[in-house]
């Protein structure tokens, strides 16, 4: 139970610095530097190395040690396009369902709406806001009641948010999410789920470009 709580901790530790581009693309993780900033064992590090390569955030060479995944501009758009299915058939879904409780779209977007970015560059506070802002569309996915799709976005998620994460600092970024998340979130009341997906897809389009302009 021990190891396994260590490992948690190294977990969460080595995935926001992945995600906040302190540890960067192609940087090799040093087991002895890790350990001894933790002040814990070895093992669990590896352990958790070895849950971050499944997760596709890290990964080893034989005889060489474990190294962060590098970005790429293919990588990227083919996390884009498996969103984009993802969370147009997750509206199709509350379509064919018939669901109307969307109180939890909607909190997402107060929360994220209450939010302001620190004027600091520090990666912690930033990552905060990112989760906030990003929960409307987890709350999407999970809205719809297809564990199968929920889990197929919760494996693409930590790798989309590598690409997304600096795309939150672009001047009027929050404001324009907000504001698009407010408007799929008026056409699904309306059931007017046509509308919805045609929002979406703009949404992340224009999210797949500012990205590309910024991370690769």
């Amino acid at each position: 139970m021990e190891v396994q709580n260590l490992t948690i901790r190294v977990l969460g530790y080595i995935r926001n610095r992945i995600i906040t581009g302190e540890l960067v693309p192609g940087q090799k993780l040093n087991e002895n530097e890790l350990a001894s900033h933790l002040e814990i064992s070895r093992h669990p590090i590896r352990e958790a190395f070895r849950v971050l390569e499944s997760e596709q955030l890290v990964y080893s060479i034989p005889n060489k040690g474990a190294f962060v995944t590098k970005l790429s501009q293919d990588d990227l758009l083919e996390l884009y396009q498996a969103r984009e299915m993802i969370e147009c058939h997750a509206i199709e879904l509350l379509k064919r369902k018939k669901i109307s409780d969307l109180s939890l779209l909607e909190s997402a977007i107060e929360e994220a709406n209450n939010l302001s970015i620190s004027t600091s560059d520090d990666p912690e506070q930033y990552l905060k806001c990112y989760n906030a802002f990003i929960s409307f569309h987890s709350k999407l996915i999970q809205l719809c009641g297809n564990s199968r799709l929920i889990r197929f976005n919760q494996s693409i998620s930590l790798n989309l948010a590598r690409y997304q994460f600096e795309s939150l600092r672009l001047p009027g970024s929050m404001e324009i999410d907000n504001q698009e998340h407010r408007e799929i979130l008026e056409a699904l009341k309306k059931k007017d789920y046509k509308t919805a997906k045609k929002i979406l897809r703009q949404h992340v389009t224009k999210r797949l470009q500012g990205v590309s302009n910024i991370k690769v």
